[in-house]
C-alpha cells in the first residue's frame, strides 16, 4: 500500500485538458522534493496465475506517500519550489498537453522532456534472466519457516519492475542492485516486455498462459504522463480509479473482486481487511495465470496410496502417481532433476529431489542462477521409473513481501522518509507500504483441474536402462517457460498429504 501525508501549501497551476478530461497540475514546494530527478516512467502490470498443476499467484503493491512535506522558506522569505527557488506560475512556461490518455485515467501530469542517454546493451541471449538470480535471493529469504512453499518469482519480479520504472536517485539504484544484477531500467523493461509477448499464448495454444495488468489510482491522482504510457504500451496495463481517500473499504473489495474474476475465484481475498487506507494512493496488481495438461498424462488406475516421508520424519500417506516414461534428467552428487513438458513442450516442471542420503536442506542451500543453468543445461533424456505424489498447495491466505525484500537490501522504497519515487507522480512523495502475495498450485494425474487432457502417443524403449526417481521425500519444484527461461512459479513440497 502507499499511504500519504500530503505536503503542505499546495498550489494548483492552470487546469489542463488531457483526452477530453479536465486535470489539474499542481506544484508542490516542498524541500523533500527538492531530490527527486525527472519522472521516469512507470508502470503498473497486474498477473494472474495457474489453476491446477498450474498455479495462482497474485502480487500487489499499494504505495502510500507518507513524507513529511512541509514549506520551506528561503532566505527571502519565499516557498522554494520542488527544483528551484523561481514562482512556477510566473518563470515556468507553459508545457504542452500529455498525449490523449484514456477516460478512466482522472489525473495525469505532462511528461519532463527525456533524458538524451545511449541505450544499455541488451542482455546476452545465452544467459540466464536477472529475475533468475532474484528468484533464488527472495527463496532463500522466505523458506526459513518450514514447510510447503510456492511463489511466483516472474509475478513478484514483473510488479518491481514497474516500481522500480517510478523509482529515482538512490531508490532506484537499490532496485537496480537487488532485483535486478545491476541493468539499468531500460534494460529491464525490454527485457520484460519482450517475455510478455513470448509469454502470451493465443486461444489455439495447447496451454494457456496470460497476463492480466491492473493499477488502481486514487480518483484524481495526478500520475506522471510516461508512467501512464509506459503501463500502457510495455506492460498491458490499464489505469482505473478508486476512491481511497472517502471509501476505503469498497475501494478494496473492487480490486479484489477483479482479481476474484481474473483467478475464477481462486483467490477471492488478495486484499485483506484493513490493507488499503484512506491515504492509499496507488495499488498494483499482478495476475499470472498458467493451466497446462501434461504432454504424457498419468493413468490414474496406477496412482496408489504410498508413504511419504516429510521434512520433520514423519511417515504420511499420499496418492502417489506411477509412470515408466523416456524423460530429461540431470544428476549430480547432490541431486537429481526430473523435466516433465506439457503440452507443446513449451513449459516444463523440473522436479528438484535430493539424491539418498542427502537432505532438502543441502539442495535449497546450493539454489542458485548458476546452478539452475547447469540443471537445465544439462539434462539428457533417459527412461524413468517415476512416482510421484499428488499435491496441492493453497494457502488460503497472502503472504507479505515486505520483510524479505528489506533483507534483500530494498529497504528506501520502503521508508517514508528517504522513498523517491518522483517517476509516479510529482504531486506527492511515494512509499512502499508492502508487497503482497498469494499462490495457488495443484498437481494431478491430467496436469489441470480441467477434465480435458491431451493424449500424446509415446514410444516404448526396450533394452534400455530405467532409472528410479521416485519423489517420496521433500522436493524443490518449478514451473519454467522455455522459450523466455522465466521461472513462473518456484515452490518446495515438504508435505504433500491432503489437508
Amino acid at each position: 500500500m502507499i499511504r500519504s501525508r500530503p505536503c503542505v501549501d499546495w498550489r494548483r497551476l492552470d487546469p489542463m485538458a488531457v483526452g477530453g478530461v479536465e486535470i489539474g497540475v499542481y506544484s508542490v514546494p516542498c524541500l523533500a522534493m527538492r531530490s527527486l530527478a525527472r519522472p521516469r516512467p512507470a508502470f503498473s502490470l497486474s498477473l494472474s496465475n495457474p489453476r491446477r498443476l498450474g498455479g495462482l499467484s497474485w502480487l500487489v503493491l499499494v504505495g502510500s506517500s507518507v513524507m513529511a512535506c512541509a514549506p520551506v522558506q528561503d532566505p527571502a522569505g519565499r516557498s522554494s519550489r520542488a527544483r528551484g527557488g523561481d514562482d512556477p506560475v510566473s518563470a515556468t512556461p507553459p508545457r504542452p498537453a500529455a498525449p490523449p490518455q484514456p477516460a478512466d485515467v482522472t489525473a495525469v501530469a505532462p511528461a519532463e522532456p527525456a533524458d538524451s542517454k545511449p541505450s544499455p546493451p541488451a542482455m546476452q541471449a545465452d544467459s540466464m534472466p536477472p529475475t533468475t538470480a532474484f528468484a533464488t535471493k527472495l527463496y532463500h529469504e522466505i523458506s526459513r519457516a518450514p514447510g510447503n512453499l510456492a511463489f511466483s518469482p516472474f509475478s513478484i519480479s514483473a510488479a518491481l519492475a514497474m516500481t522500480y520504472a517510478g523509482a529515482t536517485d538512490e531508490t532506484q539504484a537499490e532496485f537496480e542492485r537487488t532485483v535486478w544484477e545491476g541493468l539499468p531500467a531500460s534494460t529491464v523493461h525490454d527485457a520484460y516486455g519482450r517475455a510478455l509477448k513470448t509469454l502470451t499464448r493465443g486461444e489455439d495454444a495447447p496451454v494457456t498462459l496470460r497476463v492480466a495488468n491492473r493499477l488502481f489510482a486514487q480518483r484524481g491522482f495526478p500520475l506522471a504522463a510516461p508512467y501512464v504510457a509506459l503501463t500502457r504500451t510495455t506492460y498491458g496495463a490499464p489505469v482505473g480509479s478508486l476512491d481511497f481517500a472517502a471509501h476505503a473499504e469498497p475501494a478494496r473489495r473492487e480490486i479484489n473482486e477483479w482479481v476474484a474474476d481474473q483467478t475464477q475465484r481462486r483467490i477471492e481475498e488478495l486484499l485483506a481487511a484493513g490493507s488499503v487506507h484512506a491515504a492509499t494512493r496507488v495499488v498494483l496488481v499482478n495476475a499470472l495465470y498458467f493451466k497446462g495438461d501434461w504432454a504424457a498424462p498419468f493413468d490414474a488406475k496406477k496412482t496408489k496410496t504410498a508413504p511419504f516421508t516429510t521434512g520433520a520424519g514423519k511417515a504420511v500417506s499420499v496418492a502417489m502417481m506411477h509412470d515408466e516414461r523416456k524423460a530429461a534428467w540431470y544428476r549430480d552428487e547432490t541431486v537429481a532433476v526430473l523435466e516433465l513438458p506439457y503440452a507443446g513442450d513449451s513449459v516444463v516442471m523440473n522436479i528438484a529431489l535430493p539424491r539418498e542420503g542427502r537432505s532438502l536442506a543441502a539442495v535449497e542451500a546450493s539454489l542458485s542462477a548458476a546452478n539452475i543453468k547447469a540443471w537445465t543445461s544439462g539434462l539428457s533424456p533417459v527412461r524413468v521409473d517415476l512416482q510421484l505424489p499428488r499435491f496441492r498447495l493453497d494457502p488460503g491466505q497472502s503472504t507479505p513481501l515486505r520483510a524479505p525484500l528489506e533483507r534483500m537490501g530494498l529497504r528506501r522504497a520502503f521508508d517514508p522518509q528517504r522513498a523517491q519515487f518522483g517517476g509516479i507522480t510529482p504531486s506527492e512523495p511515494l512509499w512502499i507500504d508492502d508487497v503482497i502475495h498469494q499462490t495457488f498450485i495443484e498437481v494431478n494425474e491430467e496436469g489441470t483441474e480441467a477434465a480435458a487432457a491431451t493424449a500424446v502417443t509415446m514410444r516404448v524403449y526396450a533394452m534400455v536402462e530405467t532409472h528410479p526417481f521416485h519423489v517420496n521425500r521433500p522436493f524443490l519444484f518449478m514451473i519454467r517457460d522455455k522459450s523466455s527461461d522465466q521461472i513462473l512459479f518456484l515452490g518446495r513440497v515438504d508435505d504433500p498429504s491432503p489437508r
